[in-house]
């Protein structure tokens, strides 16, 4: 069975329901870049697990999520820099969802946040925003 990523908050909205609709976001690439768009125009990033804490996504169209210095790209081979650390989520929710949060491994501090439609590396911590820590929570979901 997959396990896919997908937000938990959409336009400073919080996700309200488990099932899977329209406003869903999965990955695209501009570039080389990771991007997120609607489901009618993107692929879905599928999570690897590694060891007891640590996973790779993949997108089938554009390659595995890689951490970088100006945020998340797309390479076509998994390196050290692809690797995240699952963290407990830095916002809770009520909806029976598996919410996670994840921290680069070769950037430590620096979590998986999507902003403005593009995936981003950025510092996360209790005083950062609830915007900033709700766009660093991502839900895990899986198609039966």
């Amino acid at each position: 069975m997959a396990i896919y990523l997908r937000a938990y908050s959409v336009n400073d909205e919080v996700r309200e329901t488990a099932e899977l609709s329209d406003t869903d976001f999965f990955v695209t690439s501009n570039e080389g870049a990771a991007w997120i768009g609607g489901p009618g125009y993107a692929a879905k990033l599928e999570l690897y697990v590694l060891g007891e804490d640590t996973v790779v996504f993949r997108a089938l169209d554009f390659g595995f999520l890689t951490a970088h210095e100006d945020g998340a790209i797309f390479t076509e081979n998994a390196t050290e820099a692809s690797v995240f650390k699952v963290r407990n989520p830095w916002e809770v929710s009520e909806l029976p969802v598996r919410l996670a949060s994840f921290e680069s491994a070769v950037y430590p501090g620096q979590f998986l946040r999507h902003q403005n439609y593009a995936l981003t590396l950025d510092p996360i911590n209790a005083d950062s925003s609830s915007l900033e820590r709700r766009d660093a929570t991502f839900d895990l979901f899986s198609e039966q």
